[in-house]
C-alpha cells in the first residue's frame, strides 16, 4: 500500500516558521513547493465520516491513484479490524472461551500481524512531519476502537 502514497509529502522544512532563506548562500535556488497545501486540510477529514467504512484499497486495482497516508492507513486499520473482529468472535465459539483465555488465544493468532503493525506504524510516525495524517490517524483509531466495542470484541484495545 505505501507505493499508493502521495511522494511529495511534508519534510521538517515544512514546518510553521521555518524561514525559506536561513542558512541558504546567494547563489542557491529556491525550490518552489505548493507549502500551503501541506496544513490545509481540505477534504481529508472526511476519512473520518463518510470514508470510514468504505471497501479497503487494493493496491493492484488502484496502482495509477496516489492517497494521502491516513487513507492507506484507513483501509489497512479496517481490514485489521473486520477479519480481527471475526477471528475473535469465531475464537469464543469455537473454543467455548472467554474473557482472559480467549484474549490468549487470539493473541497466539494474530499477535505476530499485530505486531508488525505497531513496528510500521511507529515506522511512520518517527519520520512524519504531517500533522495532520497522524491527527486523522489517531481518530481513526478512536473510531475503529468503538467499533470493536459495539460488535462486542476487547481484543484490540
Amino acid at each position: 500500500l505505501t507505493k499508493l502514497q502521495f511522494e511529495e509529502k511534508p519534510t521538517k522544512d515544512d514546518l510553521m516558521g521555518v524561514e525559506d532563506t536561513a542558512g541558504r548562500g546567494i547563489f542557491h535556488k529556491t525550490i518552489l513547493k505548493h507549502r500551503g497545501t501541506v496544513f490545509s486540510i481540505g477534504t481529508r477529514g472526511e476519512i473520518l465520516s463518510s470514508q470510514l467504512e468504505e471497501p479497503i484499497i487494493v493496491p493492484h486495482t488502484a496502482s495509477k491513484i496516489r492517497y494521502h497516508y491516513e487513507a492507506l492507513f484507513r483501509s489497512e486499520q479496517y481490514a485489521l479490524v473486520d477479519n480481527a473482529c471475526r477471528e475473535y468472535l469465531f475464537l469464543t465459539e469455537f473454543f467455548k472461551v472467554r474473557g482472559i483465555q480467549a484474549l490468549e488465544i487470539f493473541n497466539q493468532v494474530l499477535g505476530t500481524t499485530l505486531t508488525l503493525m505497531q513496528k510500521n506504524l511507529q515506522g511512520f510516525v518517527d519520520d512524519c512531519y504531517d500533522t495532520i495524517a497522524l491527527f486523522l490517524c489517531l481518530h481513526l483509531v478512536m473510531r475503529y476502537q468503538m467499533i470493536c466495542h459495539k460488535r462486542a470484541v476487547p481484543a484490540l484495545d
